[in-house]
């Protein structure tokens, strides 16, 4: 196996496709909390001169405090639901409602505590603020509005998620829009077009009527099925295969005597599920680039393999090596960038020279399949 230069894609490299729907930063929530819990707070002091008692100015420092205290909580909260998202939301309810739980009777506490170090007029004693059930009683108003602010913080990481995914599928379908048509154009550059044109005129001048028209019906044939496909859907490895068959036969055809080409792809990931055209740019960059000199072959390899839940595609070549190793052109960096657009930092791609000679690019994806 040759020795594979440096990864081309980052992680991260994706994430301008959402960076203003970037979930609110932790310092953001505590400044949200603030008023959130004015609210809490001025209800309680409104319920309690409702029922008919004087609010003492003395109770400001206290209530102040509560303010902050819950704001500070509350923003821990978010932090934890928002380190967790990744998991189902089914396990993120019982992971806020055990946190919440957790952090009732002890948020009482320092509010307690608060009280005592800063005594009000009808404070209690030690031994009866710290009483436990006043403490769980005290602990069940905290349970109740924090699990208020925890159902707030899900809420939003979801609306916020959502949005994230939906601008992920948009830029998918135009940037997979605009790589099938730039896939499509250097498939039908006039190099390519002329090249194989003029070997079926040769053909046919010299009476080989035969080869002739077989390459004129895979060029056909590869046109129609490259339009065909619908670049907003992957598509079943074999699929793409059988159209990356059809230009090569054409390339074996016009190369006869330098080209050899060899499959190892399993039948078990015939059914997995690829981009689109997604080959294309990199059996193009081993035919332009590694091709040697007439009477010298050249072997092409595509192979496949599951690693896990990953499906790895390789395509190598024994040739001159001098493919576009930092992927800086049209082929393989539009697969680098419909692969980042795609998958985001689920994915590999890695290019480079292989150690006893030639070009190899690896591609890694998720492993999934047709249903």
């Amino acid at each position: 196996m040759g020795q594979i230069g440096p990864m081309l894609m980052k992680p991260g490299q994706d994430a301008a496709l959402g960076q203003d729907l970037a979930f609110p930063s932790v310092g953001r929530m505590f400044a949200l909390g603030i008023p959130f819990w004015l609210v809490i707070v001025s209800a309680s002091a409104l319920n309690y001169v409702l029922k008919g008692y004087a609010y003492d100015l003395a109770w400001a420092p206290v209530d102040l405090f509560m303010i902050v205290l819950g704001a500070t909580v509350g923003a821990w909260v978010y932090a934890f639901l928002r380190s967790i998202t990744h998991w189902e939301f089914s396990r993120q309810i019982a992971a806020a409602l055990l946190l919440i739980v957790l952090i009732a009777v002890p948020v009482e506490a320092v509010l307690r505590g608060f009280k005592f170090v800063f005594p009000l007029p009808e404070s209690h004693s030690f031994a009866e603020m710290f009483e436990y059930k006043s403490l769980i009683r005290g602990g069940l108003f905290w349970l109740a509005i924090f699990s208020l602010w925890g159902a707030v913080c899900l809420a939003l990481l979801h609306d916020r998620e959502a949005r994230q995914r939906e601008r992920r599928v948009a830029a998918l379908q135009l940037e997979a829009h605009d790589a099938q048509v730039r896939a499509l154009r250097y498939q039908v550059n006039p190099h390519f077009l002329y090249n194989t044109l003029s070997s079926i005129s040769t053909l046919i001048l010299e009476g080989r009527a035969e080869i002739a028209e077989r390459m004129t019906m895979c060029l056909s044939a590869f046109f129609r099925a490259s339009l065909a496909q619908d670049p907003f859907q992957d598509v079943r490895l074999a699929d793409e295969l059988e159209l990356q068959r059809l230009y090569l036969a054409i390339e074996q055809m016009r190369f006869s005597d330098c080209l050899r080409v060899e499959y190892d792809v399993p039948e078990a990931l015939e059914d997995a599920l690829v981009p689109s055209l997604i080959l294309q740019p990199l059996i193009e960059n081993s035919i332009k680039h590694g091709l040697q000199e007439a009477g010298k072959l050249t072997t092409l390899s595509i192979s496949a393999r599951a690693a896990n839940d990953r499906l790895v595609l390789e395509v190598m070549d024994d040739g001159r090596g001098s493919g576009d190793e930092h992927g800086t052109g049209v082929g393989l960096g539009n697969v680098r960038r419909r692969l980042a657009t795609r998958f985001g930092t689920a994915c590999r791609f890695a290019a480079g020279a292989c150690k006893e000679g030639g070009f190899q690019v690896r591609l890694e994806m998720p492993l999934q399949f047709a249903s």
